[in-house]
């Protein structure tokens, strides 16, 4: 009793309104808000007494062949109980790594000390213990140094490992106290970064417990402390679902087929008549897909970080009055009963920032937009965004890329959407770690270079989870084949029937089925129950035989949209791959009636020997140019004369996912010769003689085309932004001009009685003429431009010596991992550049040069 009193004391204390430390420092526990880690980690938070709960940080191992089902169940739903009951009791928790041989594991403080300054002098103390299970490993303790306001980077400054401590088959304390050395707080910062680090030549599983962070306690720490502690200790230890429990939230529950809308994509955006084609597209997804519940509007990358455009600068670009252009776009998908995300990108930190923090500018822009939902890239907890969302809108959804941990999916922060593509299943199976803990998080399947998605939505159907459409690649197309299309749609009109099924509390996973390559799992509500059923393999038998217990029921085959009968206790249905079995006690509604006739017509329509939707058009050669006219304005002097003649080219170039253009003779658009992640094309030129300008049009040049053409752009948005007026500043004539689009570049061209060059003019002249060849002042457009039948883009020359992006890999061009992106290009490298012929394709870092035959 009087522990309990102490406990209920310690638990009311912690969870005041504002916590005062009298202590000398600030505690930071070990719990999934705390830490974090790298992409798909080799670890899983695990909870006492539940240690024997074989799982990874995504999936429970499903029961064996011969395994007793009931106690397997019992055992499950136990742990289940026992989770919503502890889920942030940080004494409950444990971190368990399977390591391989030689691996290494980092975790990380970032979002804890992200505006938390520690000083040189201070002392930091690590508590806790560690064990593996054999040979040796370590643990290890590394102060990394970055450059403020890129604190949430991996862009460091330095590096300094400051402990070390082996770890062996017995408990072994991690207590360790390091005092912070001296360093430039003016413009860096430090935090501790820890690692585990399997030393040996073998697999070993290593437990970590109890590992706390503690930092001093100075009054601007305890401020920033007691902003944060609400997330680590939280207000209960069980699972809280206020955000699930919403009336306005209820959307997020059956919303189990989301689309990826690439902003530039044909399907979306009709470059010729430079207008939206929404409806176009939500009656295409409805055709090919049964139609989609949400979708994912892309902006940005990979085009972002060309310049110091920053997201809402890129917004505000986009056709049709950017948030004006967007808010009718949303309108026309609300119409057609589908929600819309936005993405955010934590990582964007090198262009331009904006004075409104990051959480502010999103509920401003989805308030005007009146979208329904924020996509966290490269991120796996809500941060603190719902404060301010809920400001702007209630019923706002955040997703995120990543699998999130358990803490992160419920509370007021809660993630209440995620993808499902960093999985490790056990040979395609298992139980989905956040659909047990919570059956509203909906979770979309995704693994975007999969050519065929049967295994993806096995996984999904098994477990009563959502499947992500993602066909556009950041311009990369993989769609989806006419198989894949016909299955989803069929998934697709179960969900839309009984969706309210699938996210009840009374899911039954790996029913036994009698074969081991067969597996089915059941919800029941009411009147209603409803058997999800797969294969291992397409045809690894032809039927099934499912048990029946309630004999008072109307039995369906929902997949096939047959009635069932009965027979020995059973009843049976063809399996191929996917099987869908409903009882009802009622009698049949008129909405089910449709869904049966239309699972019937699905399953007899015979799928297309030519596929229409996967048909692309070869881009292995760019539109021709344009051809130069007669003008009476005279050549510069200084042109280089390259002759004409056949040139064997080679270009490389980093492969980004947009991939590239293909070389002759390639049979699809990703046929590539790719060597360490670099693409390498060999191209043969045929090229006639001409002369080049020996830099790019400066603005003095383009001004003097201004003044004597009169040349205005239909669409004006950032036409010569740099200048900052309709004249030239002195300081910058004699650079290059920037700022323009490819129309805009080719109009200068035709006035001059000149063209743009083709890349491999560009290329040659450069190789031939180095030093006098003068480039990477600016990317530069050139006749390269290609359509797929999705994506219109050219492939720009050298780059922008003056612009380089520190932080992140993703920024334009790309580049490979631990380098910077942006600055300097090879001469013999190129960078895809995707188009919407608007303003929206101007950069601050983006000239031309011109040719003339």
């Amino acid at each position: 009793m009087k522990k309990t009193l102490i406990l209920l004391a310690f638990c009311a204390f912690m969870s005041n309104p504002a916590f005062t430390q009298k202590h000398e420092f600030l505690t930071f526990p070990f719990s999934q808000f705390v830490v974090r880690t790298d992409w798909a980690p080799p670890m899983v938070w695990k909870y006492k007494p539940f240690n024997d709960i074989v799982e990874t940080e995504t999936v429970i191992a499903p029961p064996a062949m011969n395994e007793d089902w009931n106690a397997w169940y019992g055992k499950m739903k136990a742990y289940q109980s026992h989770l919503r009951s502890h889920l942030n009791d940080t004494s409950s928790v444990y971190l368990e790594l399977n390591l391989k041989k030689k691996e290494k594991v980092q975790l990380y403080y970032k979002r804890v000390l992200q505006q938390i300054s520690l000083k040189p002098n201070d002392k930091i103390i690590f508590e806790g213990s560690a064990k593996n299970e054999k040979g040796l490993s370590q643990f290890s303790i590394t102060l990394i140094y970055i450059k403020k306001g890129l604190e949430l980077s991996y862009a460091t400054v330095k590096q300094q490992q400051v402990k070390d401590i082996t770890l062996t088959d017995k408990a072994t304390s991690l207590h360790s106290e390091i005092t912070i050395p001296d360093f430039d707080t003016k413009d860096i910062v430090v935090q501790p970064v820890i690692s585990f680090h399997n030393q040996d030549s073998t697999s070993t599983k290593i437990d970590v417990t109890g590992l706390t962070l503690s930092i001093p306690s100075t009054p601007e720490n305890l401020k920033v402390y007691n902003e944060l502690r609400k997330n680590f200790y939280p207000e209960i230890m069980g699972v809280d679902k206020q955000l699930y429990n919403r009336p306005e939230m209820q959307w997020t529950k059956t919303n189990f087929i989301s689309g990826f809308v690439y902003l530039w994509d044909n399907d979306f955006w009709d470059a010729e008549k430079k207008v939206f084609t929404i409806q176009k597209y939500c009656d295409k997804m409805k055709r090919e897909f049964g139609g989609f519940q949400s979708i994912l509007i892309w902006i940005g990358y990979p085009n972002i970080g060309i310049d110091d455009k920053n997201i809402w600068e890129t917004i505000d670009a986009i056709p049709g009055g950017g948030i004006k252009g967007l808010r009718d776009v949303i309108s026309v998908f609300h119409k057609n009963n589908v929600k819309v995300y936005f993405p955010f990108m934590p990582w964007e930190i090198d262009t331009k920032r904006s004075p409104i923090p990051d959480d502010k500018h999103w509920a401003e822009v989805i308030k005007k937009t009146d979208a329904d939902g924020l996509f966290f890239d490269t991120w796996f907890d809500g941060d603190n965004f719902q404060k301010e969302l809920d400001k702007a809108k209630k019923g706002l959804s955040i997703g995120t890329e990543h699998h999130p941990t358990l803490q992160n999916i419920q509370g007021y922060n809660a993630i209440t959407t995620s993808w499902g593509q960093t999985l490790t299943p056990y040979n395609n199976n298992g139980i989905s770690r956040v659909k047990w803990l919570i059956p509203e998080h909906l979770q979309w399947i995704i693994a975007r270079w999969e050519t065929d998605r049967q295994n993806d939505m096995a996984y999904s159907w098994i477990n009563g989870q959502g499947v992500l459409v993602w066909e556009n690649i950041f311009g990369h197309m993989n769609t989806w084949n006419a198989k894949d299309r016909q299955t989803l749609r069929k998934i697709n009109a179960i969900y839309q029937q009984f969706g309210s099924l699938y996210i009840s509390d009374s899911w039954k996973p790996y029913l036994p089925t009698g074969n081991e390559q067969i597996h089915a799992s059941s919800w029941e509500v009411g009147n209603a129950r409803i058997w999800n059923i797969i294969s291992d393999k397409e045809n690894a038998v032809s039927s099934f035989d499912l048990t029946i217990e309630d004999k008072t029921m109307t039995y369906f085959d929902v997949w096939t949209g047959e009635q069932v009968t009965v027979k020995n206790g059973k009843v049976t249905v063809p399996l191929s791959r996917f099987s869908c079995v409903l009882g009802i006690k009622n009698t049949p509604s008129i909405a089910l009636q449709n869904l049966l006739a239309r699972q019937k017509k699905e399953t007899a329509s015979v799928l297309p020997l030519v596929d229409k939707h996967t048909e692309f058009i070869l881009t292995t050669t760019a539109k021709p140019a344009p051809k130069a006219i007669v003008t009476t304005v005279p050549l510069p002097t200084n042109l280089l004369a390259v002759k004409g003649g056949s040139y064997n080219l080679v270009t490389k170039h980093f492969k980004r996912e947009s991939s590239c253009f293909p070389d002759m003779g390639a049979k699809d658009n990703y046929e590539n010769r790719i060597e360490k992640g670099i693409i390498i094309h060999n191209t043969k030129a045929e090229l006639p003689a001409f002369q080049i300008m020996p830099r790019a049009v400066t603005n003095a040049q383009y001004q003097q085309f201004i003044k004597a053409s009169k040349y205005q752009p239909t669409d004006k948005v950032n036409y010569l932004k740099h200048w900052n007026g309709t004249v030239c500043p002195d300081s910058l004539l004699n650079k290059p001009v920037a700022n323009v689009t490819l129309d805009d570049a080719r109009a200068y061209a035709r006035w001059a009685g000149m063209r743009l060059p083709t890349e491999w003019e560009w290329q040659v002249a450069a190789q031939q003429y180095e030093k006098d060849f003068i480039f990477n002042e600016v990317f530069e457009w050139n006749e390269s431009e290609r359509f797929d039948g999705h994506n219109k883009f050219v492939t720009l020359r050298g780059g922008c010596e003056s612009w380089v992006l520190p932080t992140s890999r993703w920024y334009f061009p790309g580049a490979v991992r631990s380098k910077k992106s942006g600055g300097t290009q090879a001469y013999d490298s190129h960078s895809i550049y995707f188009l919407m012929k608007t303003g929206f394709d101007r950069a601050g870092t983006l000239g031309f040069r011109c040719v003339k035959e």
